[in-house]
């Protein structure tokens, strides 16, 4: 049989090791990338959300003006209505060079 004070130990590591495990659920965030051809939506969401997701950012084709990709993060850079130039920038969660390369691809496509 455990002693009280042993059990109390197990108790208390399971339930830090508990609290660890929801700490890092809770900030898993999945990226997703759309090119329609016409509009260009980005967005993040958790994978345990039901509800729909509002996105990041959404913006039509005709108004991409330029981008770069650097340590993981897209800087987009828009053309408004007026001429006037928007920057943005969006961190790429746990995506893999492939995927970059992917993204690249499309944003080059778009530019040309």
């Amino acid at each position: 049989m455990l002693s009280f004070t042993y059990s109390t130990v197990i108790l208390k590591t399971a339930i830090f090791i508990m609290a660890v495990l929801l700490i890092i659920l809770s900030r898993i965030r999945i990226f997703e990338f759309e090119n329609s051809g016409m509009v260009i939506t980005i967005q993040y969401h958790h994978p345990f959300q039901k509800k729909w997701m509002v996105p990041f950012i959404e913006f039509p084709t005709h108004l991409f003006h330029d981008f770069s990709i650097k340590n993981n993060c897209l800087y987009l850079t828009l053309r408004k209505e007026n001429e006037e130039f928007i920057d943005f920038k969006v961190r790429l969660y746990r995506i893999g060079s492939a995927q970059i390369k992917k993204i690249q691809q499309e944003f080059e496509e778009i530019k040309n």
